[in-house]
């Protein structure tokens, strides 16, 4: 049974502005980040334990953003800051087993990149591209069935 579910954030989570840069020194994170209020919404209301592993770096300095997410109960896990790299299995080894405490059957990936999504499945853990190159609402259903299918609704 999925226990936990590990998100992305940049381009899963949240997508950038066309013509803004994002800095997590900005503290406006709103001004340069639109959020996947679609997935978000869908993944409030799962009673799950709910992760950001990022691979951006200071995310945590942003206050805002940081706010934004917890208010959605999301823990948020930053890669560098623990000298991890999401495209080797021993992130996700560390990340589950040291840091979550769980198995890796347990737990459930969602990545926009291949490398990350490819060495999470190596591991065991059922890891989801998030593809949404084209429409995002697509790529939002595609999460939302496969989720279904293992029991959320």
């Amino acid at each position: 049974m999925i226990k936990c579910i590990i998100c992305d954030l940049y381009n899963v989570l949240v997508f950038p502005i066309i013509g803004e840069k994002y800095s997590p020194l900005s503290f406006n994170f709103e001004s340069s980040l639109e959020t996947n209020n679609g997935l978000l919404d869908f993944l409030k209301h799962l009673t799950v334990r709910k992760v950001i592993f990022t691979s951006m770096d200071k995310v945590s300095l942003d206050t805002q953003l940081v706010a934004y997410f917890n208010s959605y109960d999301f823990e948020i896990i930053e890669a560098s800051k623990l000298g991890l790299d999401k495209s080797s299995t021993y992130a996700y080894e560390y990340l589950v087993k040291n840091l979550l405490g769980l198995s890796f059957a347990e737990t459930m990936f969602i990545d926009d990149q291949p490398d990350n999504v490819g060495a999470a499945l190596k591991t065991g853990i059922d890891a989801i591209l998030y593809n949404n190159e084209f429409e995002r609402e697509r790529a939002n259903n595609e999460i939302e069935t496969k989720l279904k299918t293992v029991g959320f609704s």
